[in-house]
């Protein structure tokens, strides 16, 4: 199915959309569809469980492009957590948004994707003016990103933390690609453990090209901290 030309709105209650997993603003999970010039406005999209994003919890086989995110408040939840979609295995194309926050408890939490698995992220422009926070895998943009391509690229923040893998961009980086890509972290990356990286906080047998980035601070409590790459490990920068 395709949802086009869309206004979702939840800005009339102090918890926009709230459950337990599988949560989005326009669905819990897409497969085989595509959702085309939305907009969304909320104040919160939360969960008490995984797969949870301002657009959808999953994007399995559709085609997420054209959208607007709006969210006054936070994205939370536990392990997959994304300002756009929680976890992404197919393409999400020219979005742009503005969020408060996004907050997961557990790993894989990005302002843009939380697990981005074999998927295409490409021209995004994002401000989150607050925290990206959670435990391991964490980025501005994408949280873990395996074998995905990332490409033209554009982020604002305010500060990623996190306990290990912490980069303002992508958290961690197996395989796949990130290219022609900006970010501006205003105040801090810092880890609490190891491998935290202005841009990636560890890139594993993967591909960066054309990345710029601005950090005021990069801080790791025990080790493998760098201005761009925390730890890099069989790739080409």
């Amino acid at each position: 199915g395709e949802i086009i030309n869309t206004l979702v709105n939840f800005t009339d209650s102090s918890v926009s959309l709230y459950g337990d997993s599988y949560i989005g603003g326009v669905a819990g999970h897409i497969e085989d569809g595509s959702v085309k010039n939305v907009t969304v406005r909320a104040l919160n999209i939360s969960g008490t469980g995984d797969f949870i994003g301002g657009i959808s919890g999953v994007n399995q086989t559709g085609i997420i492009r054209e959208v607007n995110l709006d969210i006054d408040g936070q994205v939370t939840g536990d392990n997959n957590i994304g300002g756009v979609v929680g976890k992404n295995s197919s393409s999400i194309l020219y979005v742009t948004g503005s969020i408060n926050g996004v907050r997961g408890i557990e790993n894989n939490v990005g302002g843009a994707v939380g697990y981005n698995d074999h998927g295409m992220i490409y021209e995004l422009k994002l401000e989150v003016t607050e925290r990206v926070l959670g435990e391991s895998y964490i980025g501005g943009v994408v949280g873990c990103n395996f074998n995905g391509e990332i490409e033209s690229i554009n982020f604002n923040g305010d500060s990623i933390t996190g306990t290990s893998h912490i980069g303002g961009i992508v958290g961690v980086s197996i395989g796949g690609e990130i290219s022609s890509s900006k970010s501006n972290i205003i105040d801090i990356v810092s880890s609490s453990s190891e491998n935290v990286g202005g841009l990636v906080g560890l890139l594993s047998s993967g591909l960066m090209t054309n990345i710029q980035g601005a950090v005021n601070e990069v801080f790791a409590g025990e080790g493998f901290a760098g201005g761009a790459i925390g730890r890099s490990s069989n790739s080409l920068v």
